[in-house]
């Protein structure tokens, strides 16, 4: 009798264990279908007079603090009008680039910006900067970049000469 009573309670304790589990195999984790987020990054061109340089800016998908924790869930990416690229100092140093060039290493994305002569702030993703468009997309892919700013100043350039590169995403989500 205590055998039967013994193994009848086992049985009810484990068929309580298994009723009360917060295993329920109808939960799915959810997140979101998209996910936007702005990161701006700030690179000083120090050079010396007629001196080329080439100097790289790290972007990772990890600095964007919206997506981070979804990284591989991300199917893909866009710039959204928000995004710009800002060059100051050069008219106050009257500093003069004749080309002034953002690479995506290893790749042919590329932006040549020419006759730099002034400050300047350049925006409109789809039109004028569709470049922007194509770096996101490949850091949604890729999670890390360098980009690359080459160009030769026809002067010693100080820490006044400021690249500010403002990236504006809209990070879309796998289902």
């Amino acid at each position: 009798m205590k055998r039967v009573f013994s193994i009848l309670m086992l049985a009810v304790l484990c068929l309580g264990f298994t009723a009360c589990s917060d295993d329920d195999d109808d939960k799915k984790v959810t997140w979101p279908e998209e996910i936007s987020d702005t990161h701006s990054y700030t690179k000083k061109l120090l050079v010396a007079e007629g001196a080329g340089f080439d100097i790289p800016l790290e972007i990772k998908l990890e600095d964007f603090s919206n997506v981070k924790d979804f990284q591989d869930k991300i199917r893909t990416a866009e710039a959204k009008a928000e995004s710009f690229i800002k060059i100051t100092g050069v008219t106050e140093g009257e500093h003069n680039f004749e080309t002034l060039t953002l690479r995506v290493k290893g790749t042919n994305i590329q932006l040549v910006l020419t006759n730099v002569d002034k400050d300047m702030t350049y925006n409109g993703v789809k039109t004028d900067l569709p470049f922007l468009d194509k770096v996101v997309e490949r850091l949604a892919k890729q999670k890390e970049i360098t980009l690359q700013i080459k160009g030769t100043s026809d002067k010693k350039i100080n820490e006044d000469v400021v690249l500010q590169l403002n990236l504006s995403a809209l990070f879309k989500m796998r289902k």
